[in-house]
């Protein structure tokens, strides 16, 4: 009940069809719609959402910065807001708590996502160095090294208010503990509520309610029916069915004539007359006039209210600033309120600016803000994916020295230090590195741009680049983001616009949005190439699609065409050693290698001797042992 302030938001959460991002607050796309599910940021990092395609139900959560980055990777069943540096996440139906860097800080050993009970406020989030938790469906609290404070002993714990935190216990009587857990008043209550302002109303055994102080004592006598907390030096009591409000020393100050009323905040407070509610204020005059079936308390200088089974809000004044038009509707915190209208849910502000646009993601928006600097463009639109495939051969090529990786210039001199366990060439701009077992990207200056979090990553190919998290493929732009979430099982390069996808064991294609555009039925599927995939189902014979999913035949040339990359074809000969010819079919790289891959932007992956290294178009080995 205590009256505080909260900084606006400056990312807002933004749904796009049915997924979710963030914008600002002239509704400018900062991190692009992409997740199904998510909230606020908390400390600099905001619990997404990715649905689980094993399941027909069910998600998993992680966590990301403000610049759209996946700071803790999607692998929990549910994720709760940073506070106070940790989060609680649920894993296998446990609840643990992780830092920043998504490590394990306290080990998940406490109930997951258990029932909301009344009075069991903030479960899983600290304040003021302790948190929540629940063991068998007993609460307790820890501190923020996982040691338990409050043994796991009552049924019901609220948050400490004023030093005491009200608790019920095993037999269902109510009493309060100090933050070490000790017994501060004894439980000799049907039921108490929280301190505010040095009191606290409590209900006697015989069923009447009363306030006492923090020592226990009794200050104001049972003799009410109901009773809320002080606000203002008022707290409203009902007698004899009817409310009215008393100060600290239990004197009648507002008269009892409302048929209900709550604490005041900011204030006001809701009164009830003939079954309407409106406000008064610390003086008992009516400044709202009774006029809605239901009300709330102000937060952040609104109200909500409701009419004719809709809601809105109404500021100090009873302007209706958010218009009644509304299924339900949360309590405004940093500036939003996440409203229900119809089947669809979204953020409001305080002015009652929506927050959402009910058109998907592939109905013309082709637009995301890039906040690093960066000179390589990403395509946003299928129009643009032609010139970002004409990638220019690359300055700087992997190079091997012994079991070290770098890169060099084409003329073998090391422009980027060989202390990489893996790396691959350069895709607009950037290049895949193994560090300490995970894998990053590096600019052309050897400079780390998109941080070694990743259990495995791709090239980037038109603007995108084929990451693996907990063993699941998807997809970042150059500015890290995760712009494809990590749901699939495997995932091919982008060409021409889509990439080959598999999803329980078939494969299908996504375009660069992420969205399925041949649906996954699929054996095999190849890349694209001239427009055309070659995939196949089965023990059937391979065939070709269009970009649209349709079988097609190709011109008589094409698979002629299509095994030559680069004008180059990798060849066995007899010695079992690969070599590459040229379209004439002349030996043009001499059969020495044990293994040979295509060739791209100019490089060419071959194995000799067990090692792997890159040759350029001439045969050129960018590697020493």
């Amino acid at each position: 009940m205590a009256e505080t302030v909260s900084e606006p938001a400056t990312l807002i959460p933004y749904r796009r069809g049915d997924k979710w991002g963030f914008c600002d607050r002239q509704t400018n796309l900062v991190i692009r719609p992409l997740y199904d599910a998510l909230d606020p940021f908390s400390e600099g990092l905001a619990a997404v959402g990715i649905r689980d395609l094993r399941r027909f139900t069910g998600q998993r959560n992680g966590y990301i910065y403000a610049d759209g980055s996946m700071g803790v990777q999607p692998i929990y069943e549910w994720a709760r807001p940073f506070s106070e540096g940790l989060a609680g996440v649920d894993t296998n139906g446990k609840m643990g708590f992780i830092d920043s860097r998504g490590n394990m800080v306290v080990q998940p050993a406490f109930d997951g996502t258990f029932p909301y009970r009344e009075n069991t406020v903030g479960a899983g989030v600290f304040r003021n160095g302790l948190a929540a938790v629940s063991v068998r469906g007993m609460m307790g609290l820890i501190n923020t090294t996982g040691a338990i404070v409050v043994e796991p002993s009552y049924l019901r714990l609220d948050r400490f208010s004023e030093g005491l935190a009200v608790v019920q216990c095993e037999d269902e009587t109510w009493g309060y503990i100090n933050p070490t857990g000790a017994a501060a008043i004894k439980p000799v209550y049907l039921k108490a509520d929280r301190f505010h302002e040095g009191l606290a109303p409590v209900q006697s055994r015989y069923g009447k309610w009363g306030y006492i102080n923090r020592r226990g004592e009794l200050v104001v006598t049972f003799e009410y029916d109901d009773a809320h907390g002080f606000v203002n030096g008022l707290a409203p009591v009902k007698r004899d069915d009817e409310w009215g409000f008393i100060d600290s020393l239990g004197h009648m100050v507002i008269d009892a004539t409302y048929d209900w009323a709550q604490h005041f905040s900011q204030g006001l407070a809701q009164v009830s007359l003939d079954g309407k509610r409106g406000f008064i204020d610390t003086q008992g005059d009516i400044v709202i006039d009774p006029a809605y079936d239901l009300a709330d308390g102000f937060q952040e200088g609104r109200a909500l209210v409701s009419l004719d089974d809709k809601v809105g809000f109404i500021d100090t004044d009873g302007n209706a600033v958010v218009q009644l038009i509304y299924d339900s509707a949360g309590d405004f915190q940093h500036g939003l309120s996440r409203v229900k209208l119809g089947s669809e849910t979204g953020y409001i502000d305080t002015e009652g600016v929506q927050y959402w646009n009910n058109r998907r993601m592939d109905e013309g928006l082709h637009s995301v803000t890039v906040p690093r600097d960066s000179d390589v463009v990403l395509p946003e639109s299928e129009t643009d994916l032609a010139s970002a495939a004409r990638t220019p051969p690359p300055v700087l090529i992997p190079y091997r020295k012994g079991s070290k990786w770098g890169f060099c210039d084409a003329h073998r001199k090391i422009v980027v230090p060989t202390i990489y366990e893996r790396t691959y060439p350069f895709g607009n701009g950037l290049a895949p590195v193994q560090l300490n077992g995970k894998w990053g990207f590096v600019d052309t200056k050897g400079n780390i741009v998109i941080r070694p979090v990743y259990r495995w990553a791709g090239i980037f190919s038109e603007g995108r680049a084929t990451v693996t998290i907990e063993r699941k493929c998807g997809y970042i732009d150059v500015s890290g983001h995760i712009v494809v979430p990590a749901v699939y099982s495997d995932a091919s390069e982008f060409s021409e616009g889509r990439a080959a996808v598999e999803i329980e064991g078939k494969w299908g294609y996504i375009d660069i949005h992420g969205n399925i555009v041949i649906h996954a039925a699929f054996d095999f599927a190849g890349l694209f190439r001239q427009g055309l995939a070659l995939v196949a189902v089965g023990v059937l014979p391979t065939f070709y699609l269009s970009a649209d999913g349709i079988p097609t035949q190709p011109p008589r040339s094409y698979d002629a065409e299509i095994q030559f990359s680069e004008g180059l074809q990798a060849v066995e000969e007899e010695n079992h050693k690969y070599g590459y010819v040229d379209t004439r079919g002349d030996i043009v790289i001499q059969p020495v290698y044990d293994q040979a891959y295509d060739f791209s932007h100019g490089l060419a992956l071959v194995e000799l001797n067990g090692r792997g290294g890159y040759i350029d178009v001439k045969g050129t080995q960018y590697w020493e042992d």
